[in-house]
């Protein structure tokens, strides 16, 4: 969303580094769908990368049944194959709905997340789960947002979606991808 690579390589240049991206990133999808979808498998075997950025649908982590039988194995398969190209995996870690919300996909849904925090504490935990249970590096995206919503509620994040970033939201986002490459 607002192309993000892009935004992240134009900070970058302007902090004097140089990168080089590429990105697969079909809307809705899924970890379970890039172990499928051939465009991802390529782009990860097309080099050794300092970094594979992986992140799951963005309902997937707070709704228990999606987490234990997609999200972690999922991304376990993902990280073998980017491991064995000699790269290295991060998670995105996403930030939660503007209003929090029940969330749910066919018959399985999360919580009643009373607010955007509560939803974010629950995406946080799944995250720092999965990266911790792979030994993954982690971009905190969504404990920057609640951060910046913490010190100024004025700020607007969202997209009108209420769900999607606004300019500014990808914006904290490259900033956090560059604040973890880089140091």
């Amino acid at each position: 969303f607002n192309n993000l690579p892009s935004l992240f390589k134009q900070l970058s240049a302007s902090g004097g580094k140089i990168v080089y991206t590429e990105m697969s990133s079909p809307g809705g999808y899924t970890l379970e769908g890039h172990t499928q979808l051939q465009t991802t498998l390529d782009k990860i075997n097309s080099r050794s990368w300092n970094f594979v950025i992986l992140q799951e649908q963005s309902q997937y982590p707070v709704i228990p049944y999606y987490i234990y039988n997609s999200t972690f194995p999922n991304a376990r398969k993902l990280d073998s194959l980017i491991k064995l190209r000699g790269s290295s995996t991060m998670f995105y870690m996403t930030w939660g709905r503007k209003y929090g919300g029940i969330q749910c996909i066919n018959s399985y849904c999360s919580a009643n997340f009373t607010n955007y925090f509560h939803m974010q504490d629950s995406l946080t935990a799944a995250y720092n789960m999965v990266s911790s249970l792979l030994n993954a590096q982690l971009a905190p995206v969504g404990s920057a947002w609640k951060r910046a919503r913490s010190i100024d509620t004025t700020v607007e994040l969202f997209d009108p979606d209420n769900s999607h970033p606004s300019l500014r939201g990808s914006y904290l986002a490259a900033c956090v991808f560059y604040a973890k490459i880089f140091g």
